[in-house]
């Protein structure tokens, strides 16, 4: 997804509720998603909300298939993988979607020109614990990049 088509896609959401979730900003964009930041009774979340020219590319039985796999890992908690909250489909939104922690901080990309090199060993630990993690739950993480990775 572009950063027009996120834009475009923020002005639409913007105030509206994905299950129970109030949409107040855009956080980022990738290929596939964008990330918007959310608030229900005073808490904070990430809602990821897919790309529809993704779903209509690979169909919806594809998409609702990837996000009961990140719902698997609600209730399941570890100190290096972001909590998730629920996910589904809003059929009056047309949307797809994923609701996660919000973690303040920037992405591993945008800060790892500023990263200690003395830190890198400890984020390493991190990101190989989070792996092993899904690992042990049956879950690969189909998508670990800088962007993925959130420094804080």
């Amino acid at each position: 997804m572009d950063s027009v088509k996120a834009e475009q896609l923020f002005v639409r959401l913007q105030g509206q509720l994905i299950d129970g979730w109030q949409i107040k900003r855009l956080i980022d964009h990738g290929k596939s998603a964008a990330v918007f930041f959310a608030e229900r009774d005073g808490a904070a979340a990430a809602v990821k909300i897919f790309d529809a020219d993704l779903i209509e590319r690979h169909g919806d039985e594809a998409q609702i298939g990837r996000i009961q796999r990140e719902l698997a890992l609600i209730g399941k908690t570890h100190p290096n993988v972001v909590s998730i909250f629920g996910g589904g489909c809003d059929k009056s939104q047309s949307l797809y979607y994923v609701i996660m922690e919000f973690v303040e901080g920037d992405n591993l990309r945008k800060c790892l020109k500023k990263l200690d090199r003395s830190h890198i060993p400890n984020v390493m630990a991190q990101l190989a614990a989070a792996a092993i993690h899904l690992e042990e739950l049956g879950l690969v993480h189909r998508d670990i990049k800088p962007e993925n990775i959130s420094v804080t």
